[in-house]
């Protein structure tokens, strides 16, 4: 009866695998089911290894949809490379530009939404990037991008004047963060 529950267990375990890898079990896999078995811990483990270091896509609608051929982020490896966010308003779909201050909160709002949803936060942003179309309102941006990435977890970060941005904004900000 135990070699039958052994084979049993083998032969579930290896279909596991075999959906997972997309291929017959690795030679030495009776050794590593052997592990898997006394220890489940070390089979959530290579999912989430292998999960992490394949291209997931990222999209909320907490955030705008895109308005082009691309998704809002995209997850690698532990990494979280969020599209450039405008001020658009996700549950109107309307610009928000009455003042840079406050579409520069919108953007901010709309990327850490994006975050969120691909598990993450602003507090792992490792890298920014912003664009924006007057380099005069860089004392003004500045405030408020504070107000969201205090100096214990600032990221690293530039910021670019541009000729023009998507839909005539002022401000475009694309981060890249570790999830």
């Amino acid at each position: 009866m135990v070699g039958s529950s052994n084979s049993f267990v083998f032969e579930a375990t290896s279909y596991v695998l075999i959906q997972f890898f997309h291929n017959p079990p690795p030679a030495g896999a009776k050794q590593l089911l052997k592990i898997i078995i006394i220890n489940p811990v070390h089979l959530h483990h290579l999912f989430e290894s292998r999960s992490r270091s394949m291209k997931q896509l990222v999209n909320t609608a907490r955030a705008p949809l895109p308005i082009g051929p691309y998704n809002q982020a995209v997850a690698f490896n532990g990494l979280l490379f969020v599209s450039g966010q405008i001020a658009i308003d996700p549950s109107s779909g309307n610009l928000v530009i009455d003042h840079i201050e406050a579409e520069t909160h919108q953007v901010l709002q709309n990327l850490q939404a994006i975050l969120e949803a691909g598990g993450s936060s602003l507090q792992k942003v490792l890298k920014a990037t912003v664009f924006v179309k007057d380099m005069e309102l860089f004392g003004r941006i500045n405030a408020v991008y504070g107000e969201y990435f205090q100096p214990e977890f600032a990221p690293a970060r530039e910021l670019v004047q541009v000729t023009a941005l998507p839909k005539y904004v002022n401000i475009e900000i694309s981060v890249i963060a570790q999830i």
